[in-house]
């Protein structure tokens, strides 16, 4: 049931069916009790999504990546939980799992939405001095934050000289803050740019095009 109600993403509806049969009752497998997490975490009720997190650790649950980047969204999402984040990350190491890619974006993520940029920049500077080869989904949460226009574009230039080609995600996030600051011009030069590349534009980078027209 919880493996089903996730795929069909009826979170609310999931939601109601946990509150309901108290699943921390029962014997659950990791990949049903990351879909309960995700769902808590996509509902904004962290306070039970962290209450069963620390369910599945007394129940003995082999904890995966997945389930630590479930949870550092989730303090990321709450607010004022850098100290909560940090301990994750050490939890994470002392059981001798490596920070991969999403759990890297997660956390630059979460220091954006609490305003900890300098945080996120240092973060990302620490990870490309220990030699961790970072990719376009590091970049693209790196360029999320609060940088200036140029900074963005100077973040962006610097992917394809170390082998990562920036995506339709990248170049939209860019043409969009060109466009929140009234740089129209640079906005659609940077989607001509990116056809010309060979990046095709998604829906979102369309619609943000769109609207600088």
């Amino acid at each position: 049931m919880v493996r089903i109600s996730g795929r069909e993403s009826q979170h609310l509806i999931t939601s109601k069916l946990f509150d309901l049969i108290h699943v921390e009752k029962y014997s659950l497998d990791v990949r049903a009790y990351i879909t309960i997490l995700y769902t808590y975490g996509r509902l904004g009720k962290y306070n039970r999504a962290i209450y069963i997190f620390e369910k599945m650790k007394e129940s003995g649950v082999d904890l995966t990546l997945v389930t630590y980047n479930v949870m550092l969204d989730v303090y990321g999402k709450m607010g004022r939980s850098w100290n909560k984040i940090l301990d994750l990350l050490d939890e994470m190491r002392s059981k001798g799992l490596q920070l991969d890619e999403f759990i890297c974006s997660t956390v630059i993520s979460a220091c954006g939405r609490q305003g900890m940029l300098d945080e996120a920049r240092n973060s990302f500077t620490e990870l490309k001095l220990n030699g961790y080869k970072l990719g376009t989904i590091t970049y693209n949460a790196i360029l999320q934050l609060g940088f200036i226009d140029d900074e963005r574009v100077a973040v962006m230039d610097t992917m394809p000289s170390k082998g990562i080609s920036p995506n339709a995600i990248t170049y939209t996030i860019v043409i969009d803050a060109y466009g929140k600051t009234g740089k129209e011009d640079e906005a659609l030069k940077l989607f001509g740019q990116m056809k010309e590349l060979g990046c095709v534009p998604n829906v979102c980078t369309s619609n943000s095009v769109l609207a600088k027209l």
